[in-house]
């Protein structure tokens, strides 16, 4: 009898113990405004936008992005004019999560190596479209303007 009692007292425990672990980590995902604001702010995400007009050589915008090993910069582009992005990587920054991208909207995979990674595309419309690593965890966006004009 005693041994069913510690069996029971046991699995109930662990159920209590599972309940405190998962919402404990659900709050970043559907906690309180301020939460997902301080999630927003986390080493995965890069905030920091740069905003200057993207330097235009044979007609590419260069963009450049030096790669973390938690985090791709957010860029900004503008409408019809082809873009060549470079996403560079020291070798001591790649890291399993990191060493590929995907960019949806433009039907880009590509695998990250040292050195420069050079992916094209000629963005048609505006708007924020996601890029990630392989496994999605990673996120960042390229922004899609008519101008920069008035970007801050």
């Amino acid at each position: 009898m005693k041994k069913q009692i510690f069996i029971i007292s046991a699995l109930i425990f662990a159920f209590l113990v599972g309940i405190l672990v998962i919402g404990g980590k659900s709050v970043i995902f559907v906690g309180s405004e301020s939460d997902t604001e301080e999630f927003q702010d986390a080493p995965m995400m890069s905030r920091d936008l740069d905003t200057e007009e993207p330097e235009v050589i044979n007609g590419y915008q260069i963009v450049e992005i030096e790669v973390k090993p938690k985090s791709y910069s957010p860029i900004i582009v503008i409408k019809d004019i082809p873009v060549k992005f470079n996403l560079h990587a020291e070798e001591s920054n790649i890291t399993e999560c990191n060493n590929a991208i995907v960019i949806p909207e433009f039907d880009i995979e590509m695998p990250i190596t040292p050195g420069d990674n050079i992916v094209e595309f000629t963005p048609t419309e505006t708007g924020v479209f996601p890029y990630t690593c392989w496994m999605d965890m990673i996120k960042s966006t390229i922004t899609v303007v008519d101008t920069m004009e008035g970007i801050q």
